[in-house]
């Protein structure tokens, strides 16, 4: 949120994609990955997110 404000662009809106959800390198199980609540919040605050 922080950088896109540095850049004059509104989150509201914001078209996000994010990569690599995985919690640990190599492997394929996201059950625990913090990436699930990063998404949760950039969408709760209005962005788009692939």
């Amino acid at each position: 949120m922080d950088r896109l404000n540095d850049l004059g662009k509104a989150l509201n809106g914001a078209k996000i994609l994010i990569l690599g959800i995985a919690y640990k390198k190599n492997v394929g199980d996201m059950r625990e990955s913090p990436s699930f609540e990063l998404i949760e919040i950039l969408r709760d605050n209005g962005a788009v997110v692939s």
